[in-house]
């Protein structure tokens, strides 16, 4: 189970898959409430999930041979919508890679709730994200 192996839910909730958790917090405008350690190893997301920030989510980048994105990634994708903010988040915390403008904006639209699935295809939902996905409608 891809994402899963290295969450952790918050008082004994079931383990939740990261990226329906920031689907849910980006519609409910709860972004604020998502938290990445300054000196540590996770995401927090209130007191729902804590994952670690490299764990890597059912997103995959098309613009990097299909490789999943990891849910800091995502986040920063979230806090810094625009490309040239994320790209520079991303310079700032040494991490290599970021998304291609296409996968940003299809990414988006899906968090955002302006679309109920990936346009380009690159969301592998999982039985988890078929249940998700049917409780939003």
């Amino acid at each position: 189970r891809l994402a899963m192996a290295s969450t952790r839910a918050l008082e004994g909730k079931e383990e939740l898959n990261p990226l329906y958790v920031l689907r849910k917090f980006v519609i409910e405008q709860r972004i604020s409430e998502i938290i990445e350690e300054e000196h540590g190893d996770d995401v927090i997301f209130g007191d729902v999930l804590r994952v670690n920030k490299n764990t890597k989510i059912v997103y995959k980048d098309s613009s990097h041979g299909g490789e999943f994105i990891s849910i800091l990634s995502a986040v920063l994708l979230v806090k810094f919508p625009l490309r040239h903010q994320y790209v520079a988040e991303h310079i700032k915390r040494k991490m290599a890679k970021w998304m291609g403008f296409k996968e940003m904006s299809d990414l988006l639209d899906f968090l955002s709730g302006a679309t109920e699935d990936s346009v380009l295809g690159n969301i592998e939902h999982n039985e988890e994200g078929r249940q998700y996905m049917k409780r939003q409608r």
